[in-house]
């Protein structure tokens, strides 16, 4: 009797179309769109940004010389006819010790670095939490659909064994079985669809989007396509991580500050020159040269060994970094590649299999050649290997964005140093 066959087919068919219309939404975003609103709107991102050209305006100042000292003064001098005029004009100008500006200049240029390096890092992490909480809401929206559909096939068994039971060919608790497995299927569905409202939220928050806004999404692109090898992930990563590259330019700062640290013992400049003017006949009376020694050297000694210290930290810092890059870069290359392999076992190997063997299971109960235990048994793994499915898909997606945090950009610019 193919009632039960018919009725499941149909059941399947209107819940699928039911799904198509109420998922139907008009131009859903892609990943890479929802990244560049994130880079436009976020306010961690546009803060981190101001932070890191405050530090790039105070480069060039840190290159310049004092601004001179100009004088000018009057005097009246007694003479035997009366009083007589004279103008005073003065110039003087500070000039460090050659070297100083440049490591102070060299400071400044790569704390403007530094704060560069972060507004990358910042960019990054903001973009990869985009990206994971996009594949999660993926993952809910399909794993919802998933067990709702299920749960339909289900209730379309319930009834075609009431029949089954009518006509003598079914045990009577079997209808009542397949009705409560599809109620906890429905309880399934509910908890992943009340995570959904949590995911955009986050997603919102991560845009800068008013509170309750819809994400109509779009699938992912080239989500299975290899990594490059890991060699060349490392070696991307070398110039392309900010918190890597943010190491490398707290050494240049800690040795630029060791420099001027240094330079400290040296005296500084200062030119003098005045000129006067009586009579209308403007003369200089006075040109000389001072020097501003420092005479005590405690205060150099702390900050010199102050800078060595700074150094010394920037240096195991670079290390620490280096070794947290090597190690993520690595993990989460082997991690993706896992993720790959499986999904493809998935979609080539297990969802075939399970689909195969529940409808051959399916037909078995329909013609009492199988019992309901073992449909049922059947049943459940065909809905064990789609929510893993699933799943493996969400992990797939979470690996790549965490292996191109560590690269420091996305796969496909990754493996080009």
């Amino acid at each position: 009797m193919p009632i039960l066959i018919a009725l499941l087919l149909g059941l399947a068919g209107t819940s699928r179309a039911q799904l198509a219309v109420s998922t139907a939404t008009p131009a859903p975003q892609s990943l890479a769109a929802l990244l560049e609103e994130a880079k436009a709107r976020n306010p961690a991102i546009l803060s981190a940004k101001k932070a890191w050209e405050v530090r790039k305006a105070e480069v060039l100042p840190a290159w310049t010389w004092q601004d001179p000292s100009l004088g000018y003064g009057y005097e009246r001098i007694p003479s035997p006819v009366g009083y007589a005029g004279m103008t005073m004009y003065s110039v003087s100008q500070k000039i460090p010790f050659p070297g100083k500006l440049s490591a102070e200049s060299g400071m400044k240029y790569h704390e403007a670095q530094i704060a560069y390096q972060k507004y990358l890092a910042v960019e990054l992490g903001v973009l990869t939490q985009v990206k994971l909480a996009y594949h999660r809401l993926l993952y809910l929206r399909r794993s919802s659909k998933t067990l709702r559909r299920e749960a339909m096939v289900l209730e379309g068994v319930a009834r075609a064994a009431e029949a089954l039971v009518a006509s003598g060919r079914a045990g009577t608790d079997e209808p009542l079985l397949a009705e409560l497995k599809s109620k906890e299927i429905e309880n399934d569905a509910y908890e992943k669809e009340r995570g959904i409202p949590v995911e955009e939220a986050a997603l919102n928050a991560f845009l800068s989007r008013p509170p309750g806004t819809k994400h109509p999404l779009a699938p992912p692109a080239n989500l299975d396509k290899p990594a490059p090898p890991a060699g060349r992930l490392e070696s991307a990563a070398r110039e392309k991580n900010p918190d890597f590259l943010r190491s490398m330019h707290m050494i240049r700062h800690a040795d630029a500050g060791r420099r001027l640290g240094l330079l400290a013992f040296a005296p500084d400049f200062e030119f003098n020159y005045q000129a006067q003017e009586m009579g209308g006949k403007i003369s200089p009376f006075y040109t000389g040269v001072n020097l501003s020694v420092p005479l005590w050297a405690w205060k150099q000694n702390a900050d010199l060994e102050a800078a060595r210290r700074h150094e010394e930290e920037a240096q195991a810092g670079f290390q620490a970094a280096l070794d947290d890059l090597l190690k993520d870069v690595r993990s989460h290359a082997i991690e993706l590649e896992t993720q790959q392999r499986l999904v493809r076992s998935y979609r080539r190997e297990l969802l075939p299999l399970a689909r195969s063997a529940f409808e051959i299971s399916l037909k078995n109960y329909e013609t009492g050649r199988e019992s309901f235990a073992r449909f049922s048994s059947s049943f459940e793994r065909l809905l064990e290997v789609e929510l893993g499915y699933d799943e493996r898909l969400r992990r797939e997606g979470q690996e790549k964005a965490l292996l191109e945090k560590a690269v420091g950009s996305d796969l496909e610019e990754g493996g080009k140093p």
